[in-house]
């Protein structure tokens, strides 16, 4: 168990990987919350300075999403370079030690940093519209607004992500943004065939388990969607977890 995981050995990779990259992760996260607040500021300039309540939780799932997406395709970039990448794996840990360093703060540490600097702008931003109004107006979570949900959909992201980090050596972000959009594709075509063979008719549908509407000659059916949604939350995990695992698994095959 000790050549898997020490907690010894596990902190002072942490530590040392974090004084290492904690400038660049630094000043990436600022140009992210910077060009946050200015498209904030932008968005709201018109109505002095307030944001709808739906305004601000685009934003924050936009930038959530697109952020977490670049940041975790980029955490294995020492892999790309020869030099580095010798480097890193001659570093005196295990590979689930390295894999679990990246994975906390491209997951973790990413969400919570996110997540504060979120309502420092938030804040800073509905503060200007106080000077015409007494409305509170900092972003809530609700039952039309959920962070479970998000917290889902960012898992499913990260681990699309996290896998191209370690499979592709260049360019991980295009590489992995345009893997995902093919086999996206590949999936809703495989879905609307798939489900135009079985019915027999013209089907118009969207995501699998989704509504439907049958066409079939002049005559059209709507189709409530399926009882079997509740799989989707169960099967979005399945997916992250199962590419969190290959993830692991390929590091551990990497070579220079």
């Amino acid at each position: 168990m000790n050549n898997i995981f020490s907690m010894r050995r596990f902190s002072q990779l942490f530590v040392n990987h974090t004084i290492a990259s904690y400038r660049m992760y630094s000043m990436s996260f600022g140009v992210l919350m910077g060009i946050l607040f200015l498209m904030m500021v932008y968005a709201s300039a018109e109505n002095k300075f307030i944001l709808s309540e739906n305004a601000r939780q685009m934003f924050f799932t936009t930038f959530m999403f697109i952020g977490g997406a670049i940041f975790t395709t980029g955490i294995f970039s020492n892999l790309g370079d020869k030099r580095k990448a010798i480097a890193y794996l001659m570093l005196p840990a295990s590979n689930f030690e390295k894999f679990l360093v990246a994975w906390l703060y491209s997951f973790v540490i990413f969400q919570l940093v996110y997540v504060a600097g979120f309502y420092l702008i938030d804040l800073t931003v509905m503060s200007l519209g106080k000077r015409v109004t007494n409305e509170s107006a900092i972003m809530n979570f609700g039952a039309d607004f959920r962070y479970s949900t998000l917290l889902l959909a960012f898992a499913w992201i990260h681990s699309m992500g996290f896998f191209g980090a370690i499979l592709f050596k260049k360019l991980h972000f295009i590489k992995t943004a345009f893997s995902v959009f093919v086999l996206l594709l590949l999936v809703v075509l495989l879905n609307k065939f798939s489900i135009d063979w079985m019915m027999g008719a013209s089907v118009e549908t969207g995501e699998p388990f989704g509504s439907l509407m049958i066409y079939e000659g002049k005559k059209s059916y709507f189709l409530e969607r399926s009882e079997m949604i509740w799989l989707v939350p169960y099967l979005t995990a399945s997916i992250a977890l199962l590419l969190w695992v290959g993830a692991y698994f390929k590091l551990k095959e990497t070579e220079v």
